[in-house]
């Protein structure tokens, strides 16, 4: 083995120790990761919501208004605890926090609908939680459609039309919906991937920067030196081949125990998933040791790396599309790893796309693994070189 790779094992096996004998760098690296990637894909494990609590009142008491009731009671997302007499009731039900939707069925509403009047079913839902609303919005929708459709399919056949006929006239037009990547709107598939590896990066980025920053205390960099022969890019080889493996056991773990822990499946083809992430940390370790050696207080870096990597999420376009944000947001959005990796990860993860799918979002990772390398290697050279100039 050369003297070169002599140092960088020497650095790397450093850290490695530095890593089990410091029990922030244990809880940053290793604990926190685990626990936060299990707690966020525990929170989400029933993956769909389902029974949702609901209040009907039925002021008609007719078949037709007990079909209703007994479609709401049959739906995937509702589920009636309340049935009340009184519609003010309704109020102080949802204030209260005991329903989230409430259904009236108006007097009248059989004889009306039977004498050819309108009639409406009143919906109340709690749009506040969007995911909610909808739910309700949407089955309340497909059942009153749905009781629509038999009573007039019942009055065309009663008046002698043939059944098929009838159904042309009731539904002319059939839709076929056919949902694509994940078509049981299952939260925990859609939200805990991207979680995971928003917060991963931060994680990383943090570690990286608090590797570089320890050094500038106690003489670290002057040691640094003298295992590496003085060379900036052995110092930086060294510090990712103490870290970069660990990083990888946590995704290995992520990957290979959370996901088939909770039933979270990957679609596309697993060794490249692998990789793919692997390249993301390394951009990101690379980003957080140059932001390390910009700000070279530990907590000032901290600080940075928090601040960039805090909306992270939230500006990568996984809740809401990138193209209609504003331009400012766009540009803080493509400025971030997190964002195009999350893209390309999406294409294989559950979208089972061919590998040269992610080309593009490769690319872009690669950019980044080349600003943090090159950003890194010019600032841990000013380094070694200020520590030379303080020692002369």
């Amino acid at each position: 083995m050369r003297k070169s790779e002599k140092g960088i094992l020497a650095i790397g096996l450093r850290e490695l120790d530095r890593i089990v004998s410091s029990r922030s760098l244990m809880l940053l690296a290793v604990v926190i990761p685990l626990v936060l990637f299990l707690l966020f894909a525990w929170i989400y494990e029933r993956g769909i919501v389902r029974d949702l609590p609901v209040a009907v009142c039925d002021l008609d008491r007719g078949v037709l208004s007990r079909t209703v009731v007994n479609m709401v009671e049959a739906s995937s997302s509702m589920k009636i605890e309340y049935m009340v007499s009184d519609p003010a009731e309704l109020r102080s039900l949802m204030l209260a926090g005991r329903v989230q939707g409430a259904i009236i069925i108006p007097q009248n509403f059989e004889r009306d609908i039977k004498h050819g009047k309108r009639s409406a079913v009143t919906v109340y839902k709690n749009s506040a939680n969007l995911i909610v609303g909808n739910l309700i919005y949407r089955d309340a929708q497909t059942i009153i459609r749905t009781v629509s459709a038999g009573v007039v399919l019942k009055k065309l056949q009663s008046a002698g039309m043939d059944k098929n006929a009838a159904l042309g006239i009731v539904n002319p037009v059939r839709l076929e919906v056919q949902s694509l990547y994940n078509a049981n709107y299952n939260y925990q598939q859609y939200l805990v991937p991207g979680l995971i590896a928003a917060m991963l990066q931060m994680l990383v980025m943090m570690i990286a920067a608090v590797s570089i920053n320890a050094e500038l205390a106690g003489g670290g960099i002057r040691h640094l030196a003298r295992m590496a022969g003085g060379s900036s890019l052995r110092i930086l080889a060294g510090k990712a081949l103490g870290y970069l493996p660990v990083h990888a056991a946590t995704v290995l773990a992520v990957l290979g125990i959370v996901f088939p822990l909770f039933g979270i499946q990957i679609s596309g083809f697993v060794p490249f998933v692998v990789l793919y992430f692997l390249y993301f940390i390394l951009a990101s370790f690379l980003l957080g040791c140059m932001v390390s050696c910009i700000f070279r207080d530990s907590m000032m870096a901290t600080v940075v790396i928090v601040f960039i990597n805090t909306p992270a999420f939230i500006f990568s376009g996984f809740t809401w599309p990138l193209w209609a944000m504003p331009g400012l947001h766009r540009a803080y959005a493509e400025a971030m790893p997190f964002t195009h990796f999350l893209s390309g990860f999406l294409k294989s993860y559950q979208m089972d796309a061919p590998v040269r799918a992610a080309a593009g979002e490769f690319v872009s990772l690669s950019i980044f693994v080349a600003i943090g390398l090159a950003g890194s290697l010019a600032g841990i050279r000013y380094l070694l070189r200020r520590d030379r100039e303080g020692m002369a």
